[in-house]
């Protein structure tokens, strides 16, 4: 197991810590940790085998070891999303739930690859999803045509045409602050626009990481 897994657990008990959500009668907790940080880090591991003893750690994690059970399909997942982590169906990997659109089980750039991969299956799929559902992407291009309207200066208009008219083969033209990010969103505006090859930006989706953009990542 990699590094970043095992910080990805060890991050999970350091939440609980932190935020007092483990049951203040449970006085063993510190011999649990590494066998609770292991299971948390096993991406095959489940319920059924989190320890020797399913019906013992059930209950530990059920009654003694946290306050009650965080919001979720199940323990795994639940824990994870306390820390802002969603696993990815297709990838079978941990990423952040930014990487995620709303209501999907998919990370953004697993879609892409799985797009780029079977596009005939793809476009044939939008085509039957726009014919039933009209209304709905005609909602979405409004919605989106007013964030970039309301989020623009009147003063870069003929700019921002310049700059999407330059944009090269094979490139779209990215925000790099996502105008709709899940903690953060950016203007339409020059200073926040940049070109990405069209495979990297339909990956990107509406992920944005402060700490790498502070870093300069």
């Amino acid at each position: 197991m990699g590094s970043k897994q095992s910080a990805k657990g060890s991050l999970v008990w350091e939440f609980l810590e932190s935020n007092c959500l483990f049951n203040p009668g449970f006085r063993s907790k510190e011999d649990v940790k590494p066998i609770f940080i292991e299971w948390l880090n096993n991406e095959e591991s489940s319920i059924s085998d989190f320890g020797k003893n399913q019906v013992s750690w059930r209950t530990l994690l059920n009654r003694n070891i946290l306050i009650e059970k965080p919001r979720g399909r199940d323990w795994k997942v639940a824990l994870y999303l306390l820390i802002g982590f969603k696993r990815c169906c297709l990838g079978k990997h941990l990423q952040p739930i930014s990487m995620f659109l709303e209501g999907q089980n998919n990370c953004q750039p697993c879609l892409a690859d799985y797009r780029d991969k079977n596009r005939d299956r793809h476009r044939e799929y939008v085509k039957k999803h726009y014919k039933a559902n009209p209304e709905s992407y005609k909602e979405a291009s409004a919605a989106r045509r007013s964030r970039l309207r309301t989020r623009s200066r009147e003063s870069e208009r003929q700019a921002l045409c310049a700059f999407y008219a330059a944009c090269p083969e094979g490139y779209h033209v990215d925000h790099i602050i996502p105008l709709k990010g899940k903690l953060v969103s950016g203007l339409h505006v020059i200073s926040n626009l940049q070109y990405l090859p069209a495979k990297d930006n339909l990956k990107k989706g509406s992920y944005f990481n402060v700490e790498e953009f502070n870093n300069g990542v």
